[in-house]
């Protein structure tokens, strides 16, 4: 995924010190079910893979996003994000507040279209979400939550125009 290093291409970072994040379940939504996207079936475009990202600090500062994988025998670390993507993530935190007891946060990254969402889901499974990196494809960040629905509206053209390049 855009703005992601394999594990051994971050060997030369100095990780010491540093501090994981919450964990923030992934979820991916690919560019053609985007691109034929209905109202209110947002939910149902979320791809499960099994991964989990932390934000990773050194020094109170964001640098990583450690990305990892569950396998057989546990979790296996696959990638590390950018910084840049660590500090729109970080970004995200301060402009989404901390959501509710028994609501979820999760990190949605929209493929082919540079799109990453911050998302909370509560107990009914409503998931609301903020922008942290628009790619010029949705508005830019905001402190404006949208629901999943909306902000899939409004990104499913573009979605359509990637898949006609």
């Amino acid at each position: 995924a855009k703005g992601m290093l394999r594990p051994e291409m971050a060997a030369g970072i100095d990780f010491s010190g540093s501090v994981l994040g919450e964990a923030l379940p992934a979820y991916s939504v690919q560019v053609d079910d985007l691109s034929t996207y209905t109202a209110g079936s947002a939910v149902s475009l979320l791809r499960d893979y099994d991964e989990v990202d932390y934000l990773v600090r050194l020094r109170e500062s964001p640098v990583s996003m450690a990305n990892l994988h569950k396998v057989e025998s546990g979790w296996k670390v696959t990638s590390f994000s950018t910084t840049s993507l660590a500090r729109d993530v970080d970004d995200g935190f301060r402009r989404f507040p901390k959501p509710a007891t028994g609501e979820i946060r999760i990190l949605i990254r929209v493929e082919g279209l540079g799109v990453v969402l911050l998302g909370d889901v509560d107990k009914k499974g409503s998931v609301q979400v903020t922008v942290v990196r628009s790619n010029n494809t949705i508005e830019p960040p905001t402190s404006e939550k949208l629901s999943l629905d909306t902000a899939f509206s409004k990104m499913q053209k573009a979605a359509q125009r990637e898949l006609q390049h």
